[in-house]
Protein backbone atom coordinates (compact mmCIF):
# COMPACT_ATOMS: atom_id res chain seq x y z
CA UNK A 1 0.00 0.00 0.00
CA UNK A 2 2.74 2.28 0.06
CA UNK A 3 3.35 5.38 -1.81
CA UNK A 4 -0.37 5.75 -2.91
CA UNK A 5 -1.07 2.47 -3.90
CA UNK A 6 -0.50 3.50 -7.58
CA UNK A 7 -3.24 6.29 -7.61
CA UNK A 8 -0.83 9.30 -6.61
CA UNK A 9 0.83 9.84 -9.61
CA UNK A 10 4.11 9.92 -6.85
CA UNK A 11 4.92 10.05 -3.39
CA UNK A 12 2.52 12.36 -1.55
CA UNK A 13 5.36 14.95 -0.30
CA UNK A 14 6.89 15.17 -3.97
CA UNK A 15 3.25 15.34 -5.66
CA UNK A 16 2.09 18.19 -3.53
CA UNK A 17 5.30 20.29 -4.45
CA UNK A 18 4.42 19.14 -8.16
CA UNK A 19 0.94 20.28 -7.77
CA UNK A 20 1.95 23.61 -5.73
CA UNK A 21 3.73 24.44 -8.75
CA UNK A 22 1.19 23.79 -11.60
CA UNK A 23 -2.02 25.15 -9.49
CA UNK A 24 -0.02 28.67 -9.01
CA UNK A 25 0.31 28.96 -12.46
CA UNK A 26 -3.41 28.89 -13.46
CA UNK A 27 -4.77 30.25 -9.95
CA UNK A 28 -6.79 32.34 -12.89
CA UNK A 29 -9.05 29.21 -13.64
CA UNK A 30 -10.30 28.43 -10.16
CA UNK A 31 -9.65 31.87 -8.28
CA UNK A 32 -13.55 32.68 -9.26
CA UNK A 33 -17.19 30.91 -8.95
CA UNK A 34 -18.11 30.06 -12.27
CA UNK A 35 -21.33 32.23 -12.07
CA UNK A 36 -19.36 35.24 -12.15
CA UNK A 37 -17.95 34.77 -15.69
CA UNK A 38 -19.36 37.46 -17.76
CA UNK A 39 -19.34 39.97 -13.83
CA UNK A 40 -15.58 39.72 -13.27
CA UNK A 41 -14.66 39.47 -16.97
CA UNK A 42 -12.84 35.56 -16.23
CA UNK A 43 -12.24 34.98 -20.17
CA UNK A 44 -9.86 38.35 -20.05
CA UNK A 45 -7.27 36.02 -18.13
CA UNK A 46 -7.31 32.85 -20.94
CA UNK A 47 -4.12 33.49 -22.79
CA UNK A 48 -4.93 35.63 -26.26
CA UNK A 49 -3.19 32.63 -27.99
CA UNK A 50 -5.62 30.18 -26.29
CA UNK A 51 -8.55 32.29 -27.19
CA UNK A 52 -7.87 32.29 -30.90
CA UNK A 53 -7.38 28.45 -31.01
CA UNK A 54 -10.64 27.89 -28.93
CA UNK A 55 -12.03 30.08 -31.46
CA UNK A 56 -12.37 27.34 -34.47
CA UNK A 57 -11.93 24.32 -31.51
CA UNK A 58 -15.18 22.13 -32.04
CA UNK A 59 -16.88 21.12 -29.21
CA UNK A 60 -15.72 17.63 -29.06
CA UNK A 61 -11.93 19.23 -29.07
CA UNK A 62 -12.68 21.46 -26.45
CA UNK A 63 -13.97 18.22 -24.44
CA UNK A 64 -11.16 16.04 -25.81
CA UNK A 65 -9.13 17.94 -23.46
CA UNK A 66 -9.76 16.33 -20.24
CA UNK A 67 -8.21 13.58 -21.58
CA UNK A 68 -5.48 14.92 -22.46
CA UNK A 69 -6.42 15.71 -26.61
CA UNK A 70 -4.80 18.36 -28.45
CA UNK A 71 -4.82 19.72 -31.57
CA UNK A 72 -1.46 20.08 -33.06
CA UNK A 73 -1.97 23.49 -34.06
CA UNK A 74 -3.08 24.16 -30.81
CA UNK A 75 -0.14 26.98 -29.36
CA UNK A 76 2.33 25.23 -26.88
CA UNK A 77 1.78 26.66 -24.17
CA UNK A 78 -1.65 25.55 -24.27
CA UNK A 79 -0.87 21.84 -25.28
CA UNK A 80 1.60 21.88 -22.05
CA UNK A 81 -1.54 22.66 -20.10
CA UNK A 82 -3.23 19.89 -21.02
CA UNK A 83 0.27 17.88 -20.58
CA UNK A 84 0.13 18.94 -17.30
CA UNK A 85 -3.36 18.04 -16.34
CA UNK A 86 -2.66 14.78 -17.62
CA UNK A 87 0.73 13.69 -15.58
CA UNK A 88 -0.60 15.20 -12.20
CA UNK A 89 -4.46 14.42 -12.40
CA UNK A 90 -5.42 11.64 -10.15
CA UNK A 91 -5.86 7.89 -11.91
CA UNK A 92 -9.63 7.21 -11.83
CA UNK A 93 -9.43 4.34 -13.94
CA UNK A 94 -7.86 2.07 -11.45
CA UNK A 95 -10.00 0.08 -9.78
CA UNK A 96 -9.65 -1.39 -6.69
CA UNK A 97 -9.23 -5.21 -6.53
CA UNK A 98 -13.11 -6.81 -5.50
CA UNK A 99 -10.95 -10.39 -4.83
CA UNK A 100 -12.92 -12.04 -1.91
CA UNK A 101 -15.74 -9.08 -1.74
CA UNK A 102 -19.31 -10.50 -1.18
CA UNK A 103 -21.98 -9.19 -3.14
CA UNK A 104 -24.48 -6.69 -1.44
CA UNK A 105 -27.37 -8.55 -2.73
CA UNK A 106 -30.74 -9.92 -1.08
CA UNK A 107 -32.41 -8.70 1.79
CA UNK A 108 -28.98 -6.82 2.22
CA UNK A 109 -29.85 -4.44 -0.83
CA UNK A 110 -33.43 -4.19 -0.26
CA UNK A 111 -34.11 -0.94 -0.21
CA UNK A 112 -30.98 0.83 -1.78
CA UNK A 113 -30.63 2.54 -5.43
CA UNK A 114 -28.05 0.91 -7.44
CA UNK A 115 -25.47 3.56 -6.41
CA UNK A 116 -25.57 2.70 -2.87
CA UNK A 117 -25.32 -0.79 -3.40
CA UNK A 118 -21.84 -0.37 -5.48
CA UNK A 119 -20.65 1.81 -2.73
CA UNK A 120 -21.60 -0.67 0.54
CA UNK A 121 -20.51 -3.75 -1.51
CA UNK A 122 -17.16 -2.24 -2.67
CA UNK A 123 -16.21 -0.63 0.81
CA UNK A 124 -17.46 -3.14 2.73
CA UNK A 125 -15.08 -5.31 0.76
CA UNK A 126 -12.28 -2.99 0.91
CA UNK A 127 -12.54 -2.38 4.82
CA UNK A 128 -12.66 -6.24 5.04
CA UNK A 129 -9.05 -6.37 2.76
CA UNK A 130 -7.73 -3.57 5.32
CA UNK A 131 -8.67 -5.08 8.68
CA UNK A 132 -7.45 -8.60 7.73
CA UNK A 133 -3.96 -6.49 7.00
CA UNK A 134 -4.14 -5.71 10.79
CA UNK A 135 -1.19 -7.16 12.50
CA UNK A 136 -3.51 -7.84 15.39
CA UNK A 137 -6.79 -8.15 13.56
CA UNK A 138 -10.12 -6.25 13.82
CA UNK A 139 -12.27 -7.20 16.36
CA UNK A 140 -14.32 -3.69 16.14
CA UNK A 141 -14.93 -2.02 12.89
CA UNK A 142 -16.11 1.76 13.78
CA UNK A 143 -18.20 3.62 11.35
CA UNK A 144 -18.64 7.34 11.64
CA UNK A 145 -21.59 9.23 9.44
CA UNK A 146 -23.03 6.12 9.25
CA UNK A 147 -26.74 7.62 7.80
CA UNK A 148 -29.43 4.59 7.39
CA UNK A 149 -26.82 1.92 8.68
CA UNK A 150 -26.44 0.43 5.16
CA UNK A 151 -22.49 0.07 5.65
CA UNK A 152 -22.75 -1.73 9.16
CA UNK A 153 -25.30 -3.89 8.36
CA UNK A 154 -23.12 -5.19 5.10
CA UNK A 155 -20.29 -5.60 7.12
CA UNK A 156 -21.68 -7.33 9.87
CA UNK A 157 -24.21 -9.87 8.30
CA UNK A 158 -22.26 -10.12 5.26
CA UNK A 159 -18.90 -10.50 7.08
CA UNK A 160 -19.49 -11.51 10.66
CA UNK A 161 -18.19 -7.78 12.13
CA UNK A 162 -18.83 -6.19 14.92
CA UNK A 163 -19.75 -2.46 14.54
CA UNK A 164 -20.23 0.68 15.77
CA UNK A 165 -22.67 3.16 13.56
CA UNK A 166 -22.22 6.87 14.96
CA UNK A 167 -24.67 8.98 13.35
CA UNK A 168 -25.82 12.28 14.74
CA UNK A 169 -29.03 12.00 13.17
CA UNK A 170 -31.52 10.53 15.44
CA UNK A 171 -33.79 9.80 12.27
CA UNK A 172 -31.01 8.28 10.65
CA UNK A 173 -30.11 6.14 13.83
CA UNK A 174 -33.70 5.08 14.33
CA UNK A 175 -33.92 3.91 11.02
CA UNK A 176 -30.51 2.13 10.97
CA UNK A 177 -31.80 0.30 14.18
CA UNK A 178 -34.94 -0.80 12.21
CA UNK A 179 -32.88 -1.98 9.35
CA UNK A 180 -30.38 -3.94 11.09
CA UNK A 181 -33.35 -5.54 12.93
CA UNK A 182 -34.97 -6.60 9.50
CA UNK A 183 -32.03 -7.80 8.47
CA UNK A 184 -30.99 -10.06 11.43
CA UNK A 185 -34.11 -11.95 11.99
CA UNK A 186 -33.33 -12.62 7.74
CA UNK A 187 -30.10 -13.74 8.27
CA UNK A 188 -28.73 -16.10 10.40
CA UNK A 189 -25.51 -16.02 11.98
CA UNK A 190 -23.55 -12.61 11.10
CA UNK A 191 -22.42 -9.84 13.41
CA UNK A 192 -23.63 -7.29 15.58
CA UNK A 193 -24.44 -3.22 14.82
CA UNK A 194 -24.46 -0.96 17.58
CA UNK A 195 -25.67 2.13 16.86
CA UNK A 196 -24.87 5.44 18.63
CA UNK A 197 -26.00 8.80 18.50
CA UNK A 198 -23.10 11.27 18.58
CA UNK A 199 -21.68 14.08 16.89
CA UNK A 200 -17.97 13.67 16.68
CA UNK A 201 -16.56 17.72 17.57
CA UNK A 202 -13.02 18.88 16.29
CA UNK A 203 -10.87 18.05 19.21
CA UNK A 204 -12.52 15.03 20.29
CA UNK A 205 -10.02 12.50 21.00
CA UNK A 206 -10.36 8.57 20.33
CA UNK A 207 -10.16 8.24 23.95
CA UNK A 208 -13.49 10.07 24.28
CA UNK A 209 -14.95 8.20 21.59
CA UNK A 210 -13.89 4.61 23.31
CA UNK A 211 -15.63 6.21 26.65
CA UNK A 212 -18.63 6.80 24.47
CA UNK A 213 -18.93 3.70 22.74
CA UNK A 214 -18.74 1.98 25.89
CA UNK A 215 -20.72 3.46 28.21
CA UNK A 216 -23.47 4.23 25.39
CA UNK A 217 -23.21 1.12 23.37
CA UNK A 218 -21.88 -1.76 25.57
CA UNK A 219 -18.90 -1.97 23.09
CA UNK A 220 -15.58 -2.34 24.14
CA UNK A 221 -12.80 -1.17 21.67
CA UNK A 222 -9.68 -3.37 22.33
CA UNK A 223 -6.32 -1.88 21.96
CA UNK A 224 -4.51 -2.49 18.49
CA UNK A 225 -7.45 -4.27 17.29
CA UNK A 226 -10.40 -1.67 16.18
CA UNK A 227 -10.60 0.28 12.52
CA UNK A 228 -12.09 3.55 11.81
CA UNK A 229 -14.29 3.81 8.71
CA UNK A 230 -16.71 6.75 7.04
CA UNK A 231 -18.39 5.86 3.50
CA UNK A 232 -18.28 9.96 2.06
CA UNK A 233 -16.91 11.54 5.61
CA UNK A 234 -18.17 14.98 4.15
CA UNK A 235 -16.40 17.91 4.73
CA UNK A 236 -14.58 18.38 8.57
CA UNK A 237 -15.35 14.89 9.23
CA UNK A 238 -12.57 12.97 7.08
CA UNK A 239 -10.04 15.23 8.67
CA UNK A 240 -11.10 14.23 12.36
CA UNK A 241 -11.06 10.44 11.15
CA UNK A 242 -7.34 11.06 10.23
CA UNK A 243 -6.78 12.76 13.41
CA UNK A 244 -7.99 9.89 15.38
CA UNK A 245 -6.62 7.65 13.72
CA UNK A 246 -2.97 9.03 14.12
CA UNK A 247 -3.41 10.39 17.57
CA UNK A 248 -3.97 7.09 19.41
CA UNK A 249 -3.22 3.31 19.68
CA UNK A 250 -7.01 2.22 19.92
CA UNK A 251 -7.26 2.93 16.11
CA UNK A 252 -4.77 0.64 14.07
CA UNK A 253 -6.61 0.37 10.67
CA UNK A 254 -8.50 3.20 8.43
CA UNK A 255 -10.36 2.80 5.40
CA UNK A 256 -12.31 6.21 5.11
CA UNK A 257 -13.84 7.70 1.19
CA UNK A 258 -13.72 11.71 2.07
CA UNK A 259 -16.34 14.22 0.17
CA UNK A 260 -17.52 17.96 -0.21
CA UNK A 261 -14.22 19.14 0.04
CA UNK A 262 -16.06 22.96 0.45
CA UNK A 263 -17.85 21.71 3.49
CA UNK A 264 -15.02 22.24 5.65
CA UNK A 265 -15.19 25.14 7.93
CA UNK A 266 -13.33 27.92 5.69
CA UNK A 267 -11.04 29.35 6.72
CA UNK A 268 -9.92 25.74 6.96
CA UNK A 269 -8.17 25.11 10.05
CA UNK A 270 -8.37 21.37 8.61
CA UNK A 271 -6.43 21.93 5.23
CA UNK A 272 -3.58 21.92 5.06
CA UNK A 273 -3.31 18.82 7.71
CA UNK A 274 -0.13 18.04 6.88
CA UNK A 275 3.31 20.18 7.31
CA UNK A 276 4.56 19.73 3.47
CA UNK A 277 1.59 21.24 2.19
CA UNK A 278 1.61 24.13 4.72
CA UNK A 279 4.85 24.73 3.47
CA UNK A 280 4.08 25.11 0.21
CA UNK A 281 2.00 28.10 0.78
CA UNK A 282 -1.28 26.52 -0.93
CA UNK A 283 -3.84 27.44 1.88
CA UNK A 284 -3.13 30.62 0.42
CA UNK A 285 -4.42 29.82 -2.92
CA UNK A 286 -6.95 27.18 -2.46
CA UNK A 287 -10.71 28.02 -0.75
CA UNK A 288 -13.84 26.88 -0.85
CA UNK A 289 -14.11 27.62 -4.58
CA UNK A 290 -11.18 25.52 -5.79
CA UNK A 291 -12.48 22.89 -3.23
CA UNK A 292 -15.93 22.78 -4.76
CA UNK A 293 -13.75 22.57 -8.16
CA UNK A 294 -12.16 19.79 -7.15
CA UNK A 295 -15.45 17.97 -6.19
CA UNK A 296 -16.16 17.99 -10.10
CA UNK A 297 -16.55 14.89 -12.26
CA UNK A 298 -14.18 16.31 -15.15
CA UNK A 299 -14.38 12.26 -16.93
CA UNK A 300 -18.15 12.98 -16.72
CA UNK A 301 -17.50 16.50 -18.20
CA UNK A 302 -15.33 15.31 -20.79
CA UNK A 303 -18.08 11.90 -22.16
CA UNK A 304 -20.89 14.36 -23.04
CA UNK A 305 -22.74 13.87 -25.86
CA UNK A 306 -23.96 16.71 -28.19
CA UNK A 307 -27.41 17.19 -26.86
CA UNK A 308 -26.09 16.80 -23.16
CA UNK A 309 -23.51 19.33 -24.02
CA UNK A 310 -25.72 22.00 -25.46
CA UNK A 311 -27.97 21.88 -22.27
CA UNK A 312 -24.88 22.17 -19.96
CA UNK A 313 -24.32 25.21 -22.14
CA UNK A 314 -27.57 27.16 -22.34
CA UNK A 315 -27.93 26.53 -18.27
CA UNK A 316 -24.51 27.26 -17.94
CA UNK A 317 -25.19 30.70 -19.84
CA UNK A 318 -28.64 31.23 -18.23
CA UNK A 319 -26.93 31.03 -14.31
CA UNK A 320 -24.04 33.60 -15.51
CA UNK A 321 -26.66 35.67 -17.46
CA UNK A 322 -28.39 35.51 -14.23
CA UNK A 323 -25.65 36.85 -11.87
CA UNK A 324 -25.38 40.17 -14.36
CA UNK A 325 -29.26 40.74 -13.68
CA UNK A 326 -28.67 40.29 -10.39
CA UNK A 327 -25.46 42.20 -9.40
CA UNK A 328 -27.03 45.29 -11.25
CA UNK A 329 -30.52 45.12 -9.31
CA UNK A 330 -28.89 44.49 -6.04
CA UNK A 331 -25.45 46.04 -6.15
CA UNK A 332 -25.17 45.90 -2.25
CA UNK A 333 -25.64 42.48 -1.87
CA UNK A 334 -23.22 40.72 -3.93
CA UNK A 335 -22.52 37.29 -3.79
CA UNK A 336 -25.42 37.36 -0.71
CA UNK A 337 -27.99 36.21 -2.75
CA UNK A 338 -29.67 32.37 -3.18
CA UNK A 339 -33.07 31.39 -4.66
CA UNK A 340 -35.03 29.49 -2.69
CA UNK A 341 -35.67 26.35 -3.45
CA UNK A 342 -32.23 26.17 -5.55
CA UNK A 343 -31.79 27.52 -8.76
CA UNK A 344 -33.95 25.19 -11.49
CA UNK A 345 -31.33 23.31 -13.61
CA UNK A 346 -33.60 20.39 -15.37
CA UNK A 347 -37.14 20.60 -15.52
CA UNK A 348 -39.86 23.10 -15.18
CA UNK A 349 -38.70 26.91 -16.11
CA UNK A 350 -34.81 25.65 -16.52
CA UNK A 351 -36.44 23.75 -20.15
CA UNK A 352 -38.18 27.47 -20.89
CA UNK A 353 -36.51 30.37 -21.97
CA UNK A 354 -34.41 32.41 -20.11
CA UNK A 355 -36.89 35.47 -19.67
CA UNK A 356 -38.67 32.58 -17.40
CA UNK A 357 -35.96 30.73 -16.12
CA UNK A 358 -34.90 34.52 -14.33
CA UNK A 359 -38.21 35.46 -13.24
CA UNK A 360 -39.19 32.30 -11.58
CA UNK A 361 -35.60 33.06 -9.55
CA UNK A 362 -36.33 36.77 -9.13
CA UNK A 363 -39.33 36.41 -7.31
CA UNK A 364 -37.97 33.85 -5.20
CA UNK A 365 -34.73 35.75 -3.93
CA UNK A 366 -33.40 35.51 -0.11
CA UNK A 367 -29.84 36.24 1.45
CA UNK A 368 -28.03 34.24 1.97
CA UNK A 369 -25.97 33.40 5.00
CA UNK A 370 -22.58 31.65 6.06
CA UNK A 371 -20.32 29.79 3.47
CA UNK A 372 -20.95 31.25 0.21
CA UNK A 373 -19.12 28.64 -1.66
CA UNK A 374 -22.03 25.69 -1.46
CA UNK A 375 -24.93 26.25 -3.88
CA UNK A 376 -27.30 25.56 -0.45
CA UNK A 377 -27.62 28.22 2.19
CA UNK A 378 -25.96 26.33 5.44
CA UNK A 379 -28.77 26.39 8.02
CA UNK A 380 -27.65 27.05 11.69
CA UNK A 381 -26.90 24.25 13.89
CA UNK A 382 -27.88 23.65 17.68
CA UNK A 383 -24.85 22.65 20.56
CA UNK A 384 -25.04 19.16 19.18
CA UNK A 385 -24.24 20.12 15.49
CA UNK A 386 -28.33 19.57 14.89
CA UNK A 387 -29.43 21.51 12.03
CA UNK A 388 -32.34 24.26 13.39
CA UNK A 389 -34.98 26.73 11.63
CA UNK A 390 -33.55 28.92 9.62
CA UNK A 391 -34.63 32.80 10.47
CA UNK A 392 -37.04 34.37 7.66
CA UNK A 393 -34.70 36.07 4.75
CA UNK A 394 -34.34 39.66 4.88
CA UNK A 395 -36.18 42.10 2.78
CA UNK A 396 -34.93 42.84 -0.86
CA UNK A 397 -35.40 46.14 -2.28
CA UNK A 398 -33.76 46.35 -5.84
CA UNK A 399 -32.30 49.41 -6.87
CA UNK A 400 -33.84 49.40 -10.02
CA UNK A 401 -37.45 47.47 -11.67
CA UNK A 402 -37.69 43.86 -12.17
CA UNK A 403 -36.91 43.14 -15.88
CA UNK A 404 -40.09 42.26 -17.99
CA UNK A 405 -39.95 38.50 -19.54
CA UNK A 406 -38.94 40.44 -22.87
CA UNK A 407 -36.69 42.17 -21.44
CA UNK A 408 -34.71 39.37 -19.94
CA UNK A 409 -34.74 37.48 -22.92
CA UNK A 410 -33.29 40.70 -24.72
CA UNK A 411 -30.30 40.79 -22.05
CA UNK A 412 -29.49 36.89 -22.65
CA UNK A 413 -29.14 38.43 -26.42
CA UNK A 414 -26.57 40.78 -25.30
CA UNK A 415 -24.72 37.61 -23.94
CA UNK A 416 -25.54 34.54 -26.39
CA UNK A 417 -22.30 34.93 -29.14
CA UNK A 418 -20.17 34.54 -25.83
CA UNK A 419 -21.62 30.95 -25.31
CA UNK A 420 -18.52 29.11 -26.98
CA UNK A 421 -15.98 31.04 -24.98
CA UNK A 422 -18.07 30.16 -21.71
CA UNK A 423 -17.56 26.52 -22.25
CA UNK A 424 -13.74 26.72 -23.35
CA UNK A 425 -13.46 28.34 -19.98
CA UNK A 426 -15.24 25.73 -17.73
CA UNK A 427 -13.47 23.30 -19.85
CA UNK A 428 -10.27 24.29 -18.59
CA UNK A 429 -11.88 25.08 -15.64
CA UNK A 430 -12.58 20.35 -15.28
CA UNK A 431 -9.22 19.71 -16.73
CA UNK A 432 -7.66 20.92 -13.14
CA UNK A 433 -10.41 19.76 -11.61
CA UNK A 434 -8.10 16.65 -10.60
CA UNK A 435 -4.98 18.30 -9.42
CA UNK A 436 -7.26 20.20 -7.00
CA UNK A 437 -8.63 17.12 -5.81
CA UNK A 438 -5.38 15.75 -5.33
CA UNK A 439 -3.94 18.64 -3.15
CA UNK A 440 -6.90 17.32 -0.21
CA UNK A 441 -6.13 13.52 -0.73
CA UNK A 442 -2.64 14.31 -1.26
CA UNK A 443 -2.03 16.49 1.99
CA UNK A 444 -4.21 13.71 3.94
CA UNK A 445 -2.13 10.74 3.02
CA UNK A 446 1.30 12.94 3.60
CA UNK A 447 -0.57 14.00 7.26
CA UNK A 448 -0.51 10.24 8.05
CA UNK A 449 2.95 9.59 6.80
CA UNK A 450 4.17 12.51 9.50
CA UNK A 451 2.04 11.66 12.24
CA UNK A 452 2.49 7.49 12.02
CA UNK A 453 5.46 6.86 10.24
CA UNK A 454 5.13 3.18 11.05
CA UNK A 455 1.76 3.43 9.21
CA UNK A 456 1.47 1.97 5.58
CA UNK A 457 -0.99 4.28 3.85
CA UNK A 458 -2.34 4.10 0.53
CA UNK A 459 -4.79 5.59 -1.90
CA UNK A 460 -7.51 3.28 -3.40
CA UNK A 461 -10.18 3.98 -6.16
CA UNK A 462 -12.74 1.64 -4.40
CA UNK A 463 -15.82 2.65 -6.71
CA UNK A 464 -16.30 3.17 -10.31
CA UNK A 465 -16.49 7.20 -11.10
CA UNK A 466 -19.26 7.16 -13.34
CA UNK A 467 -21.29 5.67 -10.51
CA UNK A 468 -19.87 7.50 -7.51
CA UNK A 469 -17.55 10.16 -8.63
CA UNK A 470 -16.17 10.99 -4.84
CA UNK A 471 -14.43 7.24 -5.42
CA UNK A 472 -11.38 7.63 -3.28
CA UNK A 473 -10.47 5.74 0.03
CA UNK A 474 -8.00 6.74 1.65
CA UNK A 475 -6.25 3.32 3.48
CA UNK A 476 -3.87 2.71 6.50
CA UNK A 477 -2.53 0.10 8.91
CA UNK A 478 -0.06 0.46 11.88
CA UNK A 479 2.62 -1.73 12.43
CA UNK A 480 3.34 -2.63 8.61
CA UNK A 481 5.85 0.01 7.10
CA UNK A 482 9.34 1.16 7.96
CA UNK A 483 8.68 4.74 9.49
CA UNK A 484 9.13 7.28 6.85
CA UNK A 485 11.41 10.47 6.27
CA UNK A 486 9.43 13.52 6.71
Amino acid sequence: MAGGGGVLPLPPAEYLRELAAALQEYQWLYEHRFVTFFTDGCYAAVPAQWQAAFRTASAAELRGMVFGAVREDWPPSLRAFVATCQRLGLRKHRAAPTDGAKPCSGVLSRNLCAKKVHEVERLAGAIEHVARAAPEGVEVVVDVGSGGGYLPTMLAHGYGRTVVAVEASQENNAKAKKRNAAIGKAVSGGGRVACLPVFLRPGMSAEDLKAVILSECGVALPPGASCLTGLHACGDLTPLLLQLFVGSAVFTSLCVVGCCYYKMGWPAPQFPMSRACAELGLDGGIGPRAAKLGCENAEKWGTMGAEEWAQTERLSMYRAVLEVVLRELYPDHGEELAVRGGIPTRHGVAKGDFGGYARHCLERLKVRRGDLSSSAINEPADAGGRVVASQPAAALAPAAPLPSHEELNARMADYAGQAHELMAWLTLRECVAPLLEGVFIADRVQYIAEHAPHAAAAVEVVFDNTVSPRCYAITAVKGTAEPKAS
